[in-house]
């Protein structure tokens, strides 16, 4: 896990030299009971003392030295040079000076030192380290807290017989840091893992513009093809069963998704199993701004649209907002909207989309784990459309702030089956090498104060059949 903290952040531009990585463990040592909490063992020194000298007994010979004595004062009646007497009294008023100076300097270290300000530790390495009272004590609560587990890293590096993946241990260190949890979302992603998950719900990408996932199997299937992307023009499909792309065979959704990666402008060829037969397409990468929702007119004769609206990733409300005005346009003044096996995503997404539809009312309530409440309510403006949500099992977290704020505020009826129970907000929390940790920071209850974690959103009607055909006849009947 490599649990030798370096240089914390916190503490840039403290006095004089910072550690270097091997300083907490010598403060260890100097710290172990044997010497003084400081390590100010002089038997340690590698240099001789050096004593205070004159600055004029440096200068000169050191025959000369040897024949004239050394004398406190110019005696009665000498006759000697005054420009020798003169340079003489100078070199005595430097020594002074630089003895008061170096006095001075001495009285506020020790002041420094006393307070806490500053702490100086000899190292039998590296001589004197300068660090200041906050860095030490950092050093030393570290130690005290995490001290066991860098001791048996350092044991197996140093003895184990068989060679460790030192980013293995890392993820087995921290996951079984977050296992010990009682949260069940909590969660190590590395940096390459942040990125998929960042790609899925925050940021754009360079790639060919589909997803994938894994069936049951163990293939590597496309999942879904972005609506205009290029893997859409050159004719992949949703199921099919990747061979190759590349020329590599992806032993996984990992490796899948990283050869379809690449500069935006170059090309990779793809090779799919599609029935009994093989086919092979050339895409173009390029910069893919995935969606969060598709959508299409339903019934043009009774003015119903329908949106698919599969995850709450940043921009999903934009995107909401602009497909319920183009189909407003094409004559649709009632939607259906689905959320059926939306398993959430940003969760301001959710609250946003909320708002969009419902006018001014309570949305959500969110508690941290001080207790402190934080309400969101909608605003007078809204969507003049009726419509109605479906539901299912696999509705989740963002999707059901969603949709318990329109079932609770009388918005538009619930259709399907109980939803999943995810009331909870997850935050992130990145760490120096790009890595994060995704830890559960707050609940959220329903508009009516109904605990939404592990009960869910019960739905005004229950689904059967088609529940698309089935919100479509509710809204021809309002």
């Amino acid at each position: 896990m490599g649990l030798n903290p370096g240089s914390p952040s916190e503490y840039k531009g403290s006095y004089g030299l910072d550690p270097s990585g091997s300083l907490l463990e010598e403060i260890r040592h100097e710290m172990d009971g044997s010497g003084e909490e400081m390590g100010l063992e002089p038997e340690k020194l590698n240099d001789p003392e050096i004593p205070f000298r004159h600055p004029e007994e440096v200068r000169r010979p050191a025959a000369d030295q040897a024949k004239e004595p050394l004398r406190a004062e110019k005696p009665e009646g000498h006759g000697g040079s005054e420009r020798s007497e003169d340079n003489e009294n100078k070199g005595g008023h430097l020594s002074r000076r630089r003895l008061v100076l170096i006095c001075i300097l001495m009285v506020c270290l020790g002041a420094l030192l006393a307070t806490g300000c500053i702490g100086l530790f000899m190292s039998g390495k590296g001589g004197i380290h300068l660090v200041s009272g906050d860095k030490l004590d950092y050093y030393k609560a570290l130690d005290k807290q995490w001290g066991k587990y860098y001791e048996i890293q350092k044991t197996i590096n140093d003895s184990d017989l068989y060679d460790t993946d030192s980013s293995k241990m890392e993820k087995a260190v921290i996951s079984g840091m977050l296992s010990a949890l009682p949260d069940p979302y909590a969660q190590y992603m590395t940096k390459s893992e942040y990125d998929s998950f960042s790609r899925k719900y925050l940021d754009s990408y360079t790639g060919i513009g589909i997803s994938v996932q894994a069936a049951d199997d163990g293939q590597v299937i496309v999942g879904k093809v972005i609506k205009g992307s290029t893997a859409e023009e050159a004719g992949l499909q949703k199921g099919d069963v990747i061979v190759s792309i590349g020329g590599s065979k992806p032993e996984s959704v990992d490796k899948a998704a990283e050869l379809m990666r690449g500069k935006a402008g170059t090309s990779v060829t793809v090779v799919v199993s599609r029935g009994a037969k093989e086919k092979t397409f050339r895409v173009a990468r390029a910069q893919v701004e995935d969606r969060a929702l598709e959508y299409s007119v339903y019934d043009k004769s009774k003015g119903i649209g329908y949106i698919d609206l599969n995850t709450f990733r940043k921009g999903a409300s934009e995107e909401l907002s602009d497909a319920i005005t183009d189909l407003k346009n094409q004559g649709c003044t009632k939607v259906i909207i689905d959320l059926r096996g939306n398993p959430g995503g940003v969760a301001d997404e959710g609250i946003k989309c909320a708002d969009l539809l419902l006018p001014a009312c309570r949305i959500v309530t969110v508690k941290n784990a001080s207790g402190k409440e934080k309400i969101y309510n909608s605003d007078s403006s809204s969507k003049d459309v009726s419509y109605v949500l479906l539901v299912d099992g696999d509705t989740a977290s963002a999707a059901e702030i969603f949709a318990c704020a329109v079932k609770d505020n009388g918005g538009g009826k619930i259709i399907g089956s109980r939803t999943y129970g995810k009331g909870l907000i997850q935050g992130i929390f990145p760490l120096d090498d790009g890595s994060v940790i995704k830890l559960t920071v707050e609940e959220y209850v329903s508009p009516s104060g109904e605990k939404i974690d592990g009960k869910g959103v019960e739905p005004d009607i229950q689904g059967e059949g088609d529940e698309i055909a089935q919100g479509a006849d509710v809204l021809s009947a309002s």
